[in-house]
């Protein structure tokens, strides 16, 4: 039965009104709903930082990236990178090494170590004990934040 069956001839139609509020309810409350969800979505790196060490210096060079768009950049380079068992570590220092710190708390929540190497670069993520490879553009850019993106200590 449709809901327009059940009207006769003698129902007066503001006594379809809560029949019809029932409806517009039902389907505003999906779009309310993805409204809220929307609204209360929180970064994850908002009480975090990256704190970088450029191993390429002589002495402790230490610079800090607080910004949470360019902590969200990095994190996703490293979602991309093409982990693999046989990746060979190179026999020399790393050239930067960058760990993911949370405010008031000096535990690494990450820590990588970088080797630039012609059209790729080399990833070892310390905490999980693999490495894998970067493709060039986002080695650049990962340098790129490493160099422009941080202040110094």
């Amino acid at each position: 039965m449709h809901h327009f069956d059940k009207i006769n001839n003698n129902q007066h139609p503001l006594e379809l009104i809560p029949f019809m509020r029932k409806r517009i309810f039902f389907l505003l409350l999906p779009i309310a709903l993805l409204n809220l969800s929307g609204c209360t979505t929180e970064d994850p790196y908002a009480d975090q930082f990256i704190r970088v060490s450029d191993q390429s210096s002589i002495g402790p060079d230490i610079s800090v990236i607080k910004d949470e768009k360019v902590i969200s950049e990095i994190m996703k380079l490293m979602d991309q990178v093409s982990w693999n068992s046989q990746t060979d570590i190179p026999d020399r220092d790393e050239d930067y090494q960058f760990w993911l710190e949370k405010e008031d708390n000096e535990e690494r929540l990450a820590v990588y170590e970088v080797w630039f190497e012609g059209d790729q670069s080399i990833i070892f993520d310390s905490k999980k004990r693999k490495a894998g490879y970067l493709e060039r553009s986002d080695a650049e850019k990962l340098e790129h934040y490493f160099t422009s993106g941080s202040k110094k200590q």
